[in-house]
């Protein structure tokens, strides 16, 4: 009787021992499963912010060296400012095309002055693209950059600000005065209108986000100014 009572102490020891066994490699597994959620989480927010800090680092060197296209120097080159409507299938919003001064570290064909368009592909990417100035490039065939500043977009917008002329502003000694089509905010910037607005605002929207990534800019090549009463 001794040696039965001691096998079944020994066999329900045995069953305890698994059942805390597999109580405990349960919360182990769960514990990493939430670890590895949590680095997976902060992975891509991490992966999210760099390339919003990154679509800002380089918006931040290309809107304040857009050209004007009324100026002597720009409009021998052909230089452009204006926004485009979407061009589906290929592209999901409307693009603004522009020329810009990219500097020298470009190498031969992309330094300097180069034509750029900014818009939303179908497959939700930001995207630059950016080619030689047709009168620097004699190849009807010119070469094109493309560059992905964000990969996770829906749609961007363009707001663009039209301040009131220097002949203008006396108006604004009057609160209640009329501007007219100054002083607005446009979605669209004809390329009829030659001149650049004062400020941009590019509004990015991101997919799963609910409000949009918003870039304002001041572009400096613009002849009109805006002037605070």
């Amino acid at each position: 009787m001794k040696r039965v009572d001691k096998r079944h102490v020994t066999l329900l020891e045995l069953l305890i021992a698994i059942g805390l066994t597999a109580i405990l490699l349960s919360a182990l597994l769960g514990y990493y499963q939430q670890a590895s959620y949590a680095r997976i989480h902060i992975a891509h927010k991490q992966e999210e912010n760099f390339e919003l800090l990154y679509a800002q680092y380089r918006l931040n060197r290309i809107m304040p060296t857009i050209l004007n296209p009324i100026k002597k120097e720009s409009s021998k080159l052909g230089v452009y400012f204006y926004t485009k409507s979407a061009e589906p299938p290929k592209e999901k919003s409307d693009s603004l095309i522009f020329a810009y001064d990219n500097g020298t570290g470009g190498g031969q064909l992309f330094s300097n002055e180069v034509l750029a368009k900014l818009f939303v592909d179908s497959q939700g990417q930001l995207i630059l693209l950016t080619w030689p100035i047709p009168k620097n490039f004699d190849d009807p065939d010119a070469p094109m950059r493309k560059e992905v500043l964000l990969t996770n977009a829906e749609d961007v917008k363009f707001s663009l600000y039209k301040p009131i002329p220097k002949d203008k502003k006396g108006l604004q000694i009057d609160p209640e005065r009329e501007t007219g089509e100054y002083d607005q905010w446009f979605s669209e910037w004809p390329i009829e209108e030659k001149e650049l607005p004062a400020l941009i605002k590019i509004k990015v929207k991101i997919k799963d986000k609910d409000k949009p990534v918003v870039y304002a800019f001041m572009l400096s090549g613009s002849e009109d100014y805006i002037y605070y009463p």
